[in-house]
């Protein structure tokens, strides 16, 4: 009788071996790393591993391998593997180093998430593919170099490695995805290699310390957020073949103080670049279509900005100082535009009174802009409170008996006004605010100036207050409280106010309307006191 060699039956299933746990199957003589989260100090991974009698290559380091191995300091991956699967190394809060050998072709996703320890790691050019948020939270990294052969940055590959200062992209990326470098607060400088088509939402949003980008002309589309508080950043060029700029885009740049826009832009979205507060000077082409809400608003070392006459929609407060809108614009705000308001100093409504308005606040010289803030004084020398309300700096000084705008309206007469005309939320020329139309089709505009209250302005943009000549007591008098009620619709009310805080004045008068042409003010002097009754 012939005896025949006995054979090891195939078999696939983990094994640990030598303190690693693997994935067998002797069928093909692979092994993958597996389950090994309890290691600990510096592993050196085998090029194969011996199961029954049969030789595996170890080709591959498996879906949560070494996760959450708080004692690992350091790889070394041999040559036999090809990928790292997903979260291989997530959190090993430990680690230090890996060697990643040119074998590798994939990283998968999140696969050294929350290794904060991690200071550097070189991926060879074999790797083709890294795995959205493979590095996510790495926040000891300071360099890295990407390999030649990938195409996408995926979604939030280094997002929050907050100590990383360079990172080489190379010319193979065509695509970038969103919060691929979200928070990166060392990151100096980056170029964008010739490819890439669009910067996406949030790309590099709050890398504070950002001061260059180089963006190629192969860009068409920024997108939403995409470079938000990059305090650093000092100057941008926009390629041509840029047509739109995304919400929020340039937001919080602080630093920024000139920017090129090209002229295929066609759109500027909400905030794109709002609280810019050091840029200087901007032109926007003859090819922008719409600007959006607060596009340049808080930019405060913006002296004026010019809308040219391809603009057909504005949004609110696009800036903060008053703009003069083009005969194109027909939106504003989100609402057909009415052109401009009636023209003359004071207004007939077509009030049953026969009281005119005033067309601009006391001490504006159009009828957006807010003009002085008052305090409700009787006399200069009266004090109340312990304070003397001429003394205070925020109201400017100025004494209400020494006005020539005209008279204080009386509660009476705002109420006609209120009664009598149609109220719309409406911005005028940059400023948000109320349109009132009379009957007889006359219009003025009460803008949202809001209240010093102390030293601080509130509701600035949001709300106006605007005093009545209704003295109520030694500390209150009665004020016009306007604001938005709804969708472009307004609420009005008389209400109590503080003397001290200071506010807007509207005037009225009976006199006829001063033309236009003239120059001369009003000469009726603002009442001082009309009544001491208490409410």
């Amino acid at each position: 009788m012939m005896l025949l060699p006995m054979m090891a039956s195939a078999y696939e299933g983990e094994a640990t071996i030598n303190g690693l746990t693997y994935w067998v199957n002797t069928n093909n003589g692979t092994a993958s790393v597996v389950n090994s989260s309890k290691c600990s100090g510096d592993i050196v991974i085998p090029s194969s591993v011996v199961y029954s009698g049969v030789t595996c290559c170890v080709n591959h380091i498996g879906k949560e391998a070494f996760s959450y191995s708080s004692g690992l300091t350091s790889v070394t991956i041999p040559n036999s593997v090809i990928g790292i699967g997903n979260m291989a190394f997530a959190h090993c809060k430990a680690l230090k180093s890996v060697t990643i050998p040119s074998s590798v072709t994939t990283i998968g996703e999140n696969a050294f998430t929350g290794c904060t320890s991690l200071t550097s790691i070189t991926i060879p050019n074999s790797v083709t593919s890294i795995g959205k948020s493979a590095f996510y939270r790495c926040g000891a990294l300071t360099t890295v170099t990407l390999p030649n052969r990938i195409t996408t940055i995926e979604p939030g590959t280094f997002n929050e490695c907050n100590s990383l200062k360079s990172v080489t992209i190379p010319n193979s990326v065509t695509s970038i995805k969103q919060f691929s470098f979200m928070n990166c607060k060392s990151l100096t400088s980056v170029t964008i290699p010739n490819g890439v088509t669009c910067i996406p939402r949030n790309a590099f949003f709050g890398c504070s310390s950002l001061k260059s980008v180089t963006i190629p002309n192969s860009v068409t589309s920024i997108e939403q957020g995409a470079f938000l508080n990059c305090k650093s950043l000092t100057s941008v060029t926009i390629p041509n073949g840029v047509t739109s700029l995304g919400k929020s885009v340039f937001q919080g740049c602080t630093s920024l103080t000139s920017v090129t826009i090209p002229n295929s832009l066609i759109n500027i979205d909400e905030f794109a670049f709002y609280n810019c507060s050091s840029l200087k000077s901007v032109t926007i082409p003859t090819s922008v279509r719409s600007i959006g809400d607060c596009a340049f608003s808080k930019c405060s070392s913006l002296s004026s900005l010019t809308i040219p006459n391809s603009v057909k929609s504005i949004g609110k407060d696009i800036f903060d100082s008053p703009v003069n809108i083009p005969s194109s614009v027909t939106s504003v705000g989100g609402s057909s535009y009415d052109g401009e308001v009636t023209a003359g100093e004071f207004i007939d409504l077509g009030l049953p009174s026969g009281t005119l308005w005033a067309s601009c606040n006391a001490g504006a010289s159009s009828p957006e802009k807010i003009g002085n803030y008052y305090q409700w004084g009787v006399d200069k020398n009266e004090t109340y409170g312990g304070k003397n309300p001429y003394m205070n700096y925020y109201s400017k000084k100025y004494k209400w008996d020494s006005c020539s705008y005209g008279d204080l309206p009386s509660t009476a007469q705002f109420k006609e006004l209120k009664n009598e005309c149609t109220w719309t939320q409406k911005d005028y020329k940059g400023r948000s605010g109320a349109l009132v139309r009379g009957k007889n089709g006359n219009c003025i505009f009460l803008p949202f100036g809001g209240h010093y209250v102390g030293i601080d302005v509130e509701a600035l943009g949001l709300r106006g207050y605007y005093w009545t000549n209704n003295h109520i007591d030694e500390k209150f008098a009665s004020c016009i409280y306007i604001g938005p009620h709804g969708r472009n619709s307004i609420g009005s009310d008389i209400m109590q106010s503080a003397r001290y805080e200071s506010k807007p004045i509207r005037c009225v008068s009976k006199k006829k309307p001063v033309s236009t042409t003239s120059s001369k003010k009003s000469t009726t002097p603002v009442r001082r006191k009309t009544t001491t009754t208490k409410r």
